[in-house]
């Protein structure tokens, strides 16, 4: 955050969740990935704004603060040139060593800046020759290692396979074996489950003939029961102990009703 204090195109901003502060946008999720959640603004994003992706497997506080060392710095310089060298004093967004060898340049004659120019380049094109020499000599030795490796554990492979080979063998023998042993036991407990079922059905049958019987008589008792067969024949739907409850249900209700009111004693009596 120092390195780009002076910025006028880089700002930091801290938003505390615990003291209701701004989620970021609606679809923020705070805490994902770790923690700190870090989001950042710009152009492309817009309001709404995206969260930084991780480029390492250090903690997310670690990855961006200084255990990380560079990675916000060169997060930030994605978006922005911070470092702007060609703008001179005071140099700001510019690390001291990038500015103290703008001075150096910018004091030297074109001769002498072309002399480095050369020699550095010559270094650089050196640089990469001995790495890919040395990626060469790398890519071999591994080349080496591993086709001993391979060599080494080919046999173990083979033996691992055969005995797999085996394994499913005996398995798939075994499975037989306790097929053809169970077969006779599986076909008694079929036959005796059929015996039950028939049973049950015979039981059932019997049961629901004597229900029957026993709701005819029972309605026949309670239309014997009736003061008035017409009644009984509306909504023949609404019959036996359905209706009986129902009955009852009335008779109660008409019951305390002359209870709650009395007749005068002057008044007809009603023959039920």
């Amino acid at each position: 955050m120092k390195l780009f204090g002076d910025s006028d195109d880089v700002a930091f901003a801290d938003s505390l969740l615990a003291e209701k502060g701004p989620r970021g946008a609606p679809h923020a999720f705070p805490g994902k990935g770790g923690w700190p959640t870090v989001r950042y603004y710009n152009k492309e994003t817009g309001s709404k704004g995206r969260d930084y992706e991780k480029v390492t497997k250090m903690a997310m506080c670690d990855e961006l603060g200084p255990k990380g060392k560079i990675y916000m710095q060169k997060f930030v310089e994605k978006f922005v040139a911070v470092c702007k060298l060609e703008k001179g004093e005071p140099y700001k967004g510019c690390g001291a060593k990038e500015a103290a060898f703008h001075r150096q340049a910018v004091a030297l004659s074109k001769e002498r800046i072309s002399e480095k120019i050369l020699t550095l380049s010559a270094l650089q094109t050196s640089l990469r020759e001995k790495q890919m020499e040395t990626n060469a000599v790398r890519d071999a030795a591994v080349q080496v290692a591993t086709s001993a490796h391979m060599e080494v554990i080919q046999p173990f492979h083979t033996a691992i396979n055969d005995l797999m080979v085996v394994r499913d063998t005996a398995f798939k023998e075994a499975e037989d074996a306790y097929r053809e042993a169970t077969k006779p036991f599986q076909e008694k407990i079929n036959e005796a489950t059929k015996d039950h079922a028939k049973v049950r059905g015979d039981e059932d049958e019997k049961h629901q003939k004597a229900f029957d019987a026993l709701v005819a008589t029972f309605n026949a008792e309670l239309t014997a029961a009736a003061d008035d067969p017409a009644v009984e024949e509306l909504q023949p739907e609404i019959a036996g102990a359905a209706w009986l409850g129902n009955q009852l249900n009335i008779l109660q209700k008409v019951m305390a009703s002359m209870k709650a009111d009395p007749v005068p004693s002057d008044s007809p009596k009603a023959e039920l």
